[in-house]
């Protein structure tokens, strides 16, 4: 097994361990997030939008909207 080491910008943050997370159990086998002192609050409001946001749009009145 081989460690790859990446730096990603803040706003992506949350992406990238979503695509990562895909993966795990597949391709990738542990994923270690090192956060630099003083954003741990950014990455979680990012999630706490992004949950927001899914709650918002995933309701049967947009569903009309699928298939456009």
């Amino acid at each position: 097994m081989q460690a790859i080491h990446i730096q990603v910008k803040d706003p992506y943050v949350p992406n990238v361990l979503e695509l990562l997370n895909s993966l795990k159990n597949v391709m990738v086998e542990s994923i270690r997030l090192d956060t630099p002192p003083g954003t741990e609050d950014d990455t979680s409001l990012i999630e706490l939008q992004e949950s927001a946001m899914h709650a918002t749009w995933d309701n049967e009145a947009d569903e009309a909207w699928d298939e456009v």
